[in-house]
């Protein structure tokens, strides 16, 4: 099974430096491009798949229409349980602008993972849903099939990181990812021959391992 890890492309917010946690934001014109040129990129390496699912939010649903609509493909699912992190109040604020404590109480929430976000949710609650997700769609395809999924930064650390302990070492994957894990749009791979097997990491934020 070989499963397409998709982050959305820049939205407005990106642009802005603000936080969007699950408050939803359009693309940006680069956004609209950055999805067309990887779709344009897939379709002349002539790619297919099995199954699209997404994250039900505007720049991930936008981003997934554009793939779809270029490559051919149908849309399975756009699921509420892969959206980015509920940040809860910090939600639409500018990064410059959080205050010292909300930044030190934002650094507890990543550390001790049963932790909220005030009004949001805790890094276990969000690796949860989206493991539920994840589970969903692999068991509702056969070990052949390739899978595309599109969502968040957030996302696509949880199933890498947290879910499946897959995420690559070293200080240089970060310097690459412009927001920490990975940039717009970026195509990451991940393969398993069957059921039995661990699943590896082939491609991460568009660069081959």
């Amino acid at each position: 099974m070989k499963i397409i890890l998709i982050r959305h492309g820049q939205s407005t917010a990106n642009e802005l430096i603000i936080i969007q946690g699950q408050k939803d934001y359009p693309l940006t014109e680069l956004g609209e491009q950055q999805a067309k040129k990887l779709a344009h990129k897939m379709l002349q390496d002539k790619f297919s798949c099995n199954g699209v699912y997404s994250s039900d939010l505007t720049r991930a649903k936008r981003t997934t229409e554009i793939l779809a609509e270029i490559l051919g493909l149908e849309v399975a699912k756009y699921d509420e349980r892969l959206r980015e992190m509920n940040f809860g109040h910090r939600q639409g604020k500018k990064v410059a602008n959080l205050t010292p404590e909300e930044k030190q109480y934002e650094k507890r929430v990543f550390e001790e993972h049963d932790l909220k976000f005030p009004e949001g949710e805790s890094v276990n609650d969000m690796k949860n849903r989206v493991n539920e997700s994840l589970e969903e769609i692999i068991n509702s395809h056969d070990e052949k099939d390739t899978i595309l999924i599109v969502g968040h930064g957030g996302t696509l650390y949880h199933i890498l990181f947290h879910i499946l302990n897959i995420f690559p070492e070293g200080d240089e994957w970060f310097k690459t990812a412009k927001i920490h894990f990975t940039s717009n749009c970026s195509y990451n791979e991940i393969y398993r021959e069957s059921s039995l097997d661990k699943w590896l990491l082939k491609i991460f934020n568009s660069q081959k391992l």
